[in-house]
């Protein structure tokens, strides 16, 4: 029996194997890609619910925000979707701030008028 005849021999019997491993790692991945995408799509609808609500005048706003931060801190967060939290938060600081402002210069105009 020559090389060549062992070298087909063990081929042929660790064909079946190989094929098996690669069914199995190609299972694993697709299994693991639906896992995550599974994560996201409730990462997604728990921030939807976070953004419908940071507006709220009730309790659920505070909520709201610590969600956002929250999943803002989760590794299924993308660099752009962490940009967008962040950018939401920043503008409604600056709008309290700018309300804040334009009530305290309301308060002021009406002392200064006598009211």
């Amino acid at each position: 029996m020559s090389a060549l005849d062992i070298a087909l021999k063990v081929a042929q019997i660790a064909s079946p194997f190989l094929a098996a491993g690669v069914a199995v790692l190609g299972f694993r991945l697709t299994i693991g890609q639906k896992d995550r995408h599974d994560r996201r799509s409730e990462w997604w609808r728990r921030a939807a619910w976070a953004l419908e609500h940071i507006d709220n005048t009730d309790d659920t706003d505070t909520l709201g925000w610590s969600i956002l931060d929250a999943l803002s801190d989760s590794d299924l967060a993308t660099s752009t979707e962490q940009a967008i939290i962040e950018a939401i938060a920043t503008q409604a600081v600056e709008d309290a701030l700018a309300t804040e402002a334009g009530v305290e210069d309301n308060e002021t105009q009406q002392e200064g008028d006598g009211r």
